[in-house]
């Protein structure tokens, strides 16, 4: 878990240093080209928000995200960086109490490990565990 704390740590520090370049976070140059970093940030926390806090904890999906225009084959779309930021602060504080790993000694807090909320995930949606299985296969 250690580097999926890491992982969100430089997405939040790489999308604070692009809010120096416009509100979308789009670069002078390549900018018809490239994804804005709104764009960017925003898909990231859309498909994190999926990922641990609708299909495995059973939580609401983040209504600003799903207000945005930012999945695979989705027109291109400039969300506001600082907005896109802010949700991924959100759906990482949500996320949370189930990646984080209980402190020695600490309660478990009535949390199932994450394996039983992968488990109830894949019997909600059988489709998400045919998914993943060939990547457990490796």
């Amino acid at each position: 878990m250690r580097l999926l704390f890491d992982a969100f740590d430089e997405l939040e520090r790489v999308a604070e240093a692009l809010a120096g370049l416009d509100a979308s976070g789009a670069p002078a140059a390549g900018a018809d080209r490239l994804n804005s970093g709104g764009w960017i940030v925003a898909h990231v926390a859309k498909q994190q928000d999926l990922y641990w806090n609708a299909e495995l904890q059973g939580l609401e999906r983040d209504a600003w995200l799903e207000d945005q225009r930012v999945g695979f084959g989705d027109a291109p779309s400039t969300p506001d960086l600082a907005a896109a930021i802010e949700a991924f602060r959100r759906v990482r504080s949500r996320a949370i109490p189930l990646v984080a790993p209980p402190r020695p000694g600490a309660p478990r807090r009535g949390r199932p490990p994450l394996a039983e909320h992968a488990a109830r995930a894949a019997r909600r949606r059988p489709a998400l565990a045919e998914h993943r299985a060939p990547l457990r296969a490796r």
